[in-house]
């Protein structure tokens, strides 16, 4: 069904932020700074000098070295935050779960659309496989009536054991003969077994075809046709009979001529006398090729049902029962697939809402967190300056004769960045609740419908399956 792959498209899974907390701004190590600044050399050595001097209103190098190093690290704080709240707005952005809800809400209408559309065509492939069934069973129904049948056809389902009888005995009659023919043969043995198959071909194909095709109207319904075709089964014995008499005088005629003269030999003794064949052997020939003729006549009737036809409108009968029986379990199974596929598609796409809900108030609540620790930063920020220009300020004082600048006494502060005014939520907290309601609403009235549908589809199934059952049983009780 179309839409669950729809369904499966929306069902890809929101991408997480992994954005570090609280702690994602490095702290600084005010001792390796000392170090690097060389604060404790230089304020020694700019207070032995008397620097700055004592009416300087400004801070000295040192002094505003320590400033810029703290503002850059704050510009790099800045950047980190800026890059992270950018990002959580987008993810904000992306989540759209009312547009989701949207999304959700056709993809539910449009599998219960699809699964019924499967369904009506199911069930009408169905009827037309059924209504297949009424037409071969009063097909066959009529051929009983006008031919007087009330047993059930007798058929065998495989032709694979009449089959191997046909070629054991073909083989069999092949091997017995090349044998026999072999003497006088200019060939051999070799000459006799093309010979033999020939000879076989003829004395069994022929047995075969008339089993198959012949004798069945013997048990005909009319008198005719009986009587007709059980005259043509008579010549052919006739015929079989004088046929293998023909191969025995050939036998006998191979013992004193060449092959290539015998054939004339054998066709002019038998015309003159055909019961005068003079090797027993030849006898046993004539015996054996009417013994297999015979099998092979019987072999063919037993492929089929006795009676002509009878067999034939039975098969076309159960073929398309089978046919429906297969139909109907090939739509349960496909029905069954579409309904677990799109409830449990259906269930994931709720779950999949209350997962972006969460995500949303997740993210809200870290870009919140994300403000908060910025300005914590800069307030930390501004600690470590002071107390690297504090320890640099005392140092100078001591090394120093004269009376120290008078801004020495003021605690530096650091200028701050104010964190940007977020931009208000698309949806309030209520609306969210609302849109979640609404979710699991439509998506359980969904999967309800396509239950419904599922378990009305069943029935509807099961009453053409009654149907075709009750005229299934009929045509067995009138067998």
């Amino acid at each position: 069904m179309k839409t669950l792959d729809k369904i499966k498209d929306l069902l890809v899974s929101s991408e997480q932020i992994h954005l570090s907390g609280i702690g994602q701004f490095q702290r600084l190590d005010i001792n390796k700074l000392k170090k690097e600044l060389r604060l404790d050399e230089r304020a020694k050595e700019n207070g032995s000098k008397q620097l700055p001097s004592s009416g300087s209103e400004d801070f000295d190098d040192v002094e505003s070295e320590i400033i810029n190093t703290i503002e850059a690290e704050r510009g790099i704080c800045l950047n980190e935050f800026s890059d992270h709240l950018t990002t959580y707005n987008q993810r904000l952005a992306n989540l759209n779960i009312e547009a989701r809800l949207t999304q959700v809400t056709l993809a539910a209408k449009e599998a219960i659309g699809d699964f019924k559309a499967q369904i009506h065509q199911g069930q009408d492939d169905l009827e037309i496989a059924r209504d297949d069934v009424d037409k071969h069973a009063n097909q066959l129904k009529n051929f009983k009536l006008e031919h007087g049948l009330t047993r059930p056809a007798h058929y065998p389902r495989s032709k694979v054991f009449h089959l191997g009888v046909i070629a054991i005995i073909f083989v069999a009659e092949c091997l017995f003969n090349a044998l026999f023919l072999a003497v006088g043969n200019e060939f051999g043995l070799l000459g006799g077994v093309g010979e033999a198959f020939v000879i076989s071909l003829v004395n069994i194909g022929i047995a075969l075809f008339l089993g198959r095709k012949a004798v069945p109207f013997i048990f005909h319904k009319h008198f005719g046709l009986k009587l007709f075709w059980g005259a043509i089964i008579l010549i052919f014995c006739l015929g079989n009979f004088g046929f293998n008499l023909l191969v025995a005088h050939y036998r006998d005629a191979l013992a004193i001529e060449m092959s290539d003269k015998a054939a004339i030999t054998a066709m002019s003794s038998f015309m003159a006398s055909p019961f005068n064949i003079t090797d027993f052997k030849s006898w046993i020939m004539v015996g054996v090729g009417c013994f297999f003729a015979l099998i092979a006549l019987f072999d063919g009737l037993g492929m089929d049902d006795p009676y002509p036809k009878y067999g034939h409108w039975d098969r076309l009968r159960r073929r398309a029962y089978e046919t429906y029986a297969d139909k109907k379990a090939s739509l349960l199974e496909d029905l069954k697939d579409t309904r677990d596929g799109a409830s449990i598609g259906l269930a994931q796409l709720k779950e999949d809402l209350i997962k972006r809900r969460q995500e949303h108030d997740s993210i809200i609540a870290n870009r919140t967190n994300l403000l908060i620790n910025f300005d914590t930063h800069q307030n930390y920020l501004e600690s470590c300056g002071r107390e690297l220009i504090t320890f640099y300020r005392a140092r100078n004082r001591e090394s120093r004769n004269t009376k120290p600048p008078k801004h020495f006494d003021h605690a530096w502060r650091l200028e701050r960045k104010h964190s940007p005014v977020l931009p208000p939520l698309s949806l309030s907290d209520e609306r969210l609740n609302e849109v979640m309601i609404e979710a699991s609403t439509t998506i359980q009235a969904a999967i309800s419908d396509v239950m419904d549908e599922f378990d009305r589809a069943i029935n509807k199934i099961e009453q053409i399956s009654t149907i075709l059952y009750q005229k299934e049983t009929n045509h067995v009780e009138t067998q």
